[in-house]
């Protein structure tokens, strides 16, 4: 009998755990703490799920700074699914001290027709937005929120042989934006873009045309990887960052000129380029910070 009572104490205090898994809230709306030593914190949701689809309504609107017992707390990131069917949220505002926008942090939200956005977010989780009022009103075809383009909505559609121009002016490009265009064979980049997300051309098959500018600072994970069109890569000089399989299953690459600004190249970036067989770098041995596993494995 103490056994059982043991057993069900110990459910008890796990329930109650997991109910309050965020770590506090404020003015109705919920956080948990990214670091306690940098003081910042980031927008969840209730519990540890989104299916509380009313915890959030009406408009929404996301503070820079909170402060909860007596410390000040700086909000720099939308947690994943943070908002995800939420029906009753109309508008959202999103500060300047935000970077990040998880994954399907606004996805079903279908009453989400206004959405403001600072100015420093550079990455975007994969269907971020879909599923809102705000993006269902979006003509077919690139889907651009401000500076940012967040998505392609005619991936089934695209048409052979087709060749897309990004408008200048945009500064990052989500994750997972066009991935499995197969269709897709020229992708144009403008100067103003410094981030191109995860996953962003993934799977783009047919891609065999591919300028990154010398403005683009970081080529995330996964994001050419599956571009078997593609012979050769030049990764200009202001690119620090080579994510994880950024290149990886790139079949038919076969030459790679990496510039003078890359301090962090991925495990495996390059995996699986089967034919790569020329790659100049421009990379002072010293400035090399982190270099991953098997960068160039079954690299030829």
């Amino acid at each position: 009998m103490k056994t059982i009572k043991y057993l069900f104490t110990t459910l008890l205090l796990s329930c109650a755990t997991v109910v309050t898994a965020h770590d506090f809230e404020v003015d109705g709306i919920y956080y948990n703490i990214t670091s306690s030593t940098d003081k910042t914190v980031t927008v969840t949701y209730q519990g540890t799920s989104y299916n509380y689809s009313d915890e959030y309504n009406g408009s929404v609107i996301i503070p820079e700074t909170i402060t909860y017992n007596d410390v000040n707390y700086s909000v720099i990131s939308i947690a994943g699914e943070a908002f995800k069917g939420c029906s009753g949220v109309t508008s959202v505002n999103i500060p300047n001290s935000v970077t990040e926008i998880g994954y399907s942090a606004f996805e079903n939200c279908n009453s989400l027709a206004s959405i403001s956005i600072g100015n420093n977010v550079t990455s975007f989780g994969g269907y971020a937005f879909y599923g809102t009022a705000w993006y269902k009103e979006q003509p077919n075809g690139i889907v651009y929120l401000g500076n940012y383009l967040v998505d392609y909505k005619g991936k089934s559609s695209i048409s052979a042989n087709t060749s897309i121009t990004i408008k200048e002016g945009t500064l990052v490009i989500a994750d997972g934006a066009f991935r499995g265009c197969s269709n897709l064979t020229r992708i144009i980049i403008p100067n103003s873009v410094t981030h191109i997300g995860k996953n962003s051309f993934g799977e783009c098959s047919g891609l065999n045309s591919i300028t990154i500018p010398n403005g683009v600072t970081s080529i995330e994970m996964y994001a050419f990887s599956g571009c078997e069109g593609l012979n050769s890569v030049t990764i200009p000089h202001s690119v620090t960052k080579i994510g994880e399989q950024a290149f990886s299953f790139c079949a038919y690459l076969t030459s790679v000129s990496i510039g003078a600004g890359v301090t962090n190249i991925g495990n495996k970036a390059f995996y699986r380029c089967n034919l790569l067989t020329s790659v100049f770098s421009y990379i002072p041995a010293e400035k090399l910070f982190s270099i991953g596993n098997d960068v160039f494995s079954d690299a030829v």
